[in-house]
């Protein structure tokens, strides 16, 4: 068949133009393979993306019961070391509290004095927690000799070195007149106090009888 021209244009049959046409049209077959292949295509994609979504959902399940128990551990970790940190606290708060108690203690027994007598010691005091005491002596005997031990006192009151010291006494003499006369005095390391010596005390009216001495125990 000649193709016919008017001017720059071609001219076709209306039996060429229906052909032209059907040529182009897709049958419905096709179409409906085309929508039943893209379907399917669909619904795998679909059910892929449904299991990747599962799956993260489990992963996701996964870490957070993980990090749940690593909370808890934690938790329970921290719990432990605060029980621990109380105790230590506690343990630390009752050593300073006795710390303040036996401290106290000591100083009261730095200041504590246990008081006792004696025969010719009517005061007799130490510091229970220094070796430091105090002893009063008062003669009532008027018959004194040279060598006599007038008293022992408790060992408490040992003196850790002899105790010397010079009193006025009124002392009788053989005529039974009143004399006064000057007795030293020795506290020996066995707690007896004895008369040293006596020497007369010219020009005194009368004596004392009576010496405070301050010395270091033995313990």
């Amino acid at each position: 068949m000649s193709r016919q021209f008017m001017d720059d244009v071609e001219l076709v049959t209306k039996q060429e133009l229906e052909a032209a046409l059907d040529a182009c049209v897709v049958p419905e077959e096709r179409v409906q393979e085309i929508v039943d292949t893209n379907s399917a295509l669909h619904d795998a994609n679909e059910e892929q993306i449904r299991a990747d979504l599962e799956q993260l959902r489990h992963v996701h399940e996964g870490d957070k019961t993980e990090i749940l128990e690593k909370l808890e551990q934690e938790a329970d970790t921290r719990s432990r070391s605060d029980a621990g940190l109380q105790e230590n606290i506690e343990q630390e708060a009752e050593k300073r509290r006795q710390a303040d108690v036996d401290m106290i203690d000591r100083i009261r027994k730095l200041t504590e004095w246990e008081v006792d007598s004696f025969p010719m010691i009517p005061n007799a005091s130490r510091l229970v927690g220094l070796p430091l005491a105090t002893i009063t002596f008062h003669n009532t005997d008027k018959s004194l000799h040279v060598g006599d031990v007038v008293c022992t006192v408790d060992e408490r009151f040992f003196p850790k070195d002899a105790v010397n010291f010079w009193v006025d006494v009124e002392q009788l003499d053989g005529t039974g007149a009143s004399v006064t006369k000057w007795a030293h005095m020795r506290l020996n390391n066995h707690g007896d106090l004895v008369v040293v010596n006596l020497l007369p005390f010219e020009g005194a009216s009368s004596g004392t009888d009576e010496y405070t001495a301050i010395y270091l125990t033995e313990k």
